[in-house]
């Protein structure tokens, strides 16, 4: 198509619709890529998609429906990460998850110029953390079996540390660190301890075996699970989990020109 075309007479839904097939086709499909952690939507997620395409979460006043379906999922996250008083809200995927739940962690210690800890088997996004909210970030080591070395962690913890980090599925090893520890570590240190399961979390919970990598874990105080990894949720589809409601407070401001008089995240 010409881009003298475009301006004078704009395209037809049939050119647009063959335009955008031409694009689509050079993308892969789920069943020829091995290493992605999307899943394929369920047909019903689909159809909700489209059903609900220009609903705004933003505005749960003018959309209390979609904000009750919010509410509903949240709690179904929360009961299968074994808090159901939990509280948060749908991100558009783990990186957004992740840099809240560190804002909240740093807005919780009342100081700019922070550290958090995370393993070098961290997601990329705790860089552009770092980046974003000015906080250092500093990487623990792995153990033989590529799951942080809590000890490591421990020695990098100092009085400007306002959050650790700990992951249940790592992005190239799907590996769990020892959460528990982590936590234990983290109530004694008197700091936030932020969970990234955006890979684990819709996976972790339908495993055999007992180890408590979730809301169990005493010290955890946020948790990200991507219902778009491995919960067939349409692209994006995040999810932030906070144990204390303060900290979810903590990511609000106010906004008047919204229809509920009440802070935002």
């Amino acid at each position: 198509i010409e881009e003298s075309d475009l301006r004078d007479r704009g395209l037809s839904e049939e050119e647009v619709m063959r335009g955008l097939s031409k694009m689509r086709a050079k993308d892969l499909n789920y069943d020829r890529i091995l290493s992605s952690m999307c899943t394929p939507p369920h047909p019903i997620a689909l159809k909700a998609h489209r059903k609900f395409q220009e609903t705004n979460l933003g505005d749960p006043g003018l959309f209390p429906g979609s904000a009750e379906l919010e509410r509903q999922a949240v709690g179904m996250m929360a009961e299968m990460l074994g808090h159901p008083q939990a509280c948060g809200y749908l991100s558009t995927g783990g990186t957004e998850s992740n840099i809240q739940a560190i804002r909240a962690a740093r807005n919780a210690h009342g100081f700019r110029d922070g550290n958090i800890v995370v393993p070098k088997s961290a997601h990329f996004s705790f860089d552009k953390i770092g980046d974003l909210l000015c906080l250092e970030i500093r990487k623990a080591d792995l153990d033989d079996d590529l799951k942080v070395d809590v000890g490591s962690v421990e020695d990098l913890i100092d009085e400007n540390t306002v959050s650790m980090v700990g992951i249940a599925g790592t992005t190239e090893f799907g590996q769990v660190d020892p959460v528990d520890r982590l936590g234990r570590l983290a109530l004694d240190s008197g700091i936030h301890l932020h969970v990234d399961a955006a890979f684990g979390g819709f996976v972790l919970p339908f495993l055999e075996g007992d180890w408590k990598w979730d809301f169990r874990a005493e010290g955890v105080t946020s948790i990200t699970i991507d219902p778009h990894k491995m919960g067939m949720a349409t692209i994006p589809g995040g999810g932030l989990l906070f144990r204390h409601p303060e900290d979810l407070d903590r990511l609000a401001a106010y906004a008047p020109y919204l229809t509920m008089a009440r802070p935002t995240a």
